[in-house]
């Protein structure tokens, strides 16, 4: 039910993204300002990436690392934005500096990369704080660059072994990011955060009021999309999109691309716990969206085929993002997915009672 609302939200310019600004301290006199999604993993943030367009790079940038950012800068400043999306790396550079963790005072070293360049945070402040115990293309860079990996949550007590994280015993490492969490998870290895995931979010929140610390502050702003200085929903850019297919010049046309690719990317993020807690589930799944599109006479929906792709576990965003090239094409998904939910939910009693709460209430 939360993820419908959130799709809904997204695709009429209502969607917030909520989270934490930070302003860490580093060991340059400029501070890195970025946003955090997840509040109870602060104590699971190792380092910090930073897009080649901050406007404060070279400030990062030692002497010492120097010639070796110029070289990722001029092959990255080589390629078009859009070429930069659609073939994205996990490579990077160090820059030399580092950023003090807010709470243990940890070095978290300041990498100059190109990976995270669709996400929301990178689109804001052209920073990633990167938890790479719990993010997958984190835990990818991570494990690439030997950097940290710090695990800070795990699933519940008593919870079964395919909903816990995938150690090497050998090593004491986890073997992949763990992202299977819910409102049931533990927060571990970080000190007075340590409990629930909801107890954890109330001491953060009650630390920022209490304490108006400058360097933490809650952050709130909504996901709209920024075309020809208008900041526009994702319904409202389909009649550009039509017009600008038709009339505009390639220039325009790849901007909508761009366009395109981020709100891909935004879909999928809030779609990805959905996609998890059904992960193990997917011959139930399929069966009840054929179902769902049957009922709804729309067995030609997009959704129908996806959910049947004999692909790889895991392989489903390469999929999305291949098959959806087009506002219009997002915007129908999304709609399709925002029924089957609310076919999903009805046939639960309770849940449909919530559902109806949430449509009085909107």
């Amino acid at each position: 039910l939360q993820v419908r609302q959130k799709i809904k939200d997204l695709i009429h310019g209502k969607f917030i993204w909520q989270g934490l600004q930070l302003s860490l301290e580093t060991t340059t006199k400029t501070n890195i300002t970025g946003l955090l999604k997840k509040p109870e993993t602060i104590y699971g943030l190792t380092f910090v990436t930073i897009s080649p367009e901050h406007p404060d790079l070279d400030t990062f940038v030692t002497p010492e690392q120097q010639n070796n950012v110029n070289k990722f800068l001029y092959k990255i400043h080589s390629l078009s934005h859009l070429h930069r999306q659609d073939h994205t790396t996990t490579e990077g550079c160090f820059t030399g500096s580092y950023a003090f963790h807010p709470f243990t005072k940890e070095k978290l070293p300041i990498y100059v990369t190109d990976f995270y360049i669709e996400s929301f945070d990178i689109r804001k402040t052209k920073v990633h704080f990167a938890i790479p115990a719990h993010n997958t293309l984190d835990f990818t860079f991570a494990h690439k660059h030997h950097l940290p990996i710090k695990l800070v949550l795990t699933g519940a007590d008593g919870s079964p072994a395919e909903d816990m994280p995938k150690f090497n015993k050998d090593k004491s490492q986890i073997t992949e990011a763990f992202t299977k969490i819910d409102t049931f998870s533990q927060v571990i290895h970080s000190d007075f955060l340590n409990g629930s995931i909801k107890q954890a979010n109330q001491k953060i929140t009650t630390l920022i009021q209490e304490q108006t610390k400058k360097l933490i502050i809650e952050f709130q702003a909504p996901v709209l999309y920024k075309l020809h200085n208008q900041e526009l929903s994702i319904e409202q850019l389909i009649n550009t999109e039509k017009e600008t297919l038709i009339h505009a010049s390639a220039e325009k046309k790849e901007n909508m691309r761009i366009l395109m690719n981020n709100i891909q990317a935004d879909f999928l993020e809030i779609v990805e716990p959905f996609m998890i807690s059904v992960h193990g589930m997917k011959t139930i799944m399929v069966d009840l969206i054929a179902e769902s599109c049957e009922l709804r006479k729309n067995k030609q929906c997009y959704l129908l085929k996806w959910s049947q792709i004999d692909e790889p576990a895991g392989s489903e965003r390469t999929v999305f993002k291949r098959d959806i090239t087009t506002i219009q094409g997002i915007y129908n998904f999304c709609i399709d997915l925002v029924d089957f939910l609310g076919d999903l939910a009805s046939s639960c009693t309770h849940a449909l009672d919530n559902l109806k709460k949430i449509k009085q209430n909107k």
